[in-house]
């Protein structure tokens, strides 16, 4: 993962996830990427960045913008999912942010720790908690 801030669309595997999301916004791609976060025992940093770019959009969805959510992102895209986000999805949507933060056989919480950033890190995906309601 090429990161130049900790932000959760300050690394390669994020934007280039957010590529692929302004081709195909939709509820499916988020509801996939999501559920990938339990796909293995082992937490993928890859995964786990796209995850968390995939949990920005819902929260920006739900009018809870990210600062730095790329501009490439429109109003309408958004609004093309609002009407089909469930509370189920935003339970899972939780479950899923608690597992990209589980210390436990995680990648991304290893590297953030191993470079001194774990608990800016973690502050940040806390945010992130908040703007999902």
């Amino acid at each position: 993962m090429g990161a130049w801030e900790m932000t959760n669309f300050g690394n390669d595997t994020a934007m280039d996830w957010m590529f692929d999301f302004e081709k195909d916004p939709t509820l499916t791609l988020l509801e996939e990427t999501i559920d990938s976060v339990f796909e293995d025992d082992y937490l993928d940093s890859d995964i786990a960045s796209e995850a968390l770019a995939a949990l920005e959009i819902v929260a920006a969805v739900r009018g809870r913008r990210a600062s730095d959510l790329p501009e490439d992102v429109t109003t309408d895209q958004l609004a093309a999912i609002a009407g089909k986000i469930t509370p189920s999805f935003i339970d899972d949507c939780r479950k899923a942010l608690d597992r990209i933060v589980d210390p436990e056989d995680n990648e991304l919480y290893e590297l953030w720790e191993e470079a001194g950033h774990g608990e800016d890190w973690l502050n940040i995906e806390n945010d992130l908690r908040e703007r999902l309601g």
